[in-house]
C-alpha cells in the first residue's frame, strides 16, 4: 500500500508507530536509508522494496521482490514491526515471523506499507 500526501509532514514514524502499535504490532526503530542505498533495490531493472528478502545494502537475488514495488527512491526511514503472523515453510512445520515493513520518505509525504506472510 503506498500513500502520498500533497505536502511534507504527513507522516511521521513516531506517529506511524504508535499507530502500528495500538494495531498489535512491535516496532522496531526506525532506521535510516539514502536514495543513493536503495539504488540497489532493483530486480530486472524494477525498482523494488528488498528488506523482507535480505540486507539492505546488497542488490536483491530473490524473485519474490517483483511483486513488491518501491515508491520512494529518496532518502528515508524504515520501520520493521512484528505482525503477530507467521510465514511457513511448505512441507515443514519451521515458522518464521512474517514482519510488516514500514517506508517513509525523509519529507513526510510518502508512506508505503509492505506485510509479507503465507509460505516462505
Amino acid at each position: 500500500m503506498h500513500w502520498q500526501a500533497s505536502q511534507g509532514g504527513a507522516f511521521s514514524p513516531s506517529a506511524v508507530t504508535q499507530y502500528a502499535t495500538s494495531n498489535g504490532w512491535t516496532c522496531e526503530a526506525p532506521v535510516a536509508y539514502s536514495g543513493e542505498q536503495m539504488k540497489l533495490w532493483t530486480y530486472s531493472g524494477q525498482n523494488v522494496f528488498a528488506l523482507p528478502f535480505g540486507p539492505g545494502d546488497e542488490r536483491p537475488n530473490n524473485a519474490e521482490v517483483k511483486g513488491m514495488p518501491r515508491f520512494i527512491e529518496k532518502d528515508s526511514v524504515v520501520i520493521r514491526c512484528e505482525t503477530g503472523w507467521t510465514r511457513v515453510a511448505p512441507g515443514t512445520s519451521k515458522a518464521t515471523p512474517a514482519f510488516g515493513y514500514i517506508h517513509l520518505d525523509a519529507a513526510g509525504s510518502q508512506m508505503a506499507v509492505y506485510h509479507v506472510w503465507g509460505d516462505t
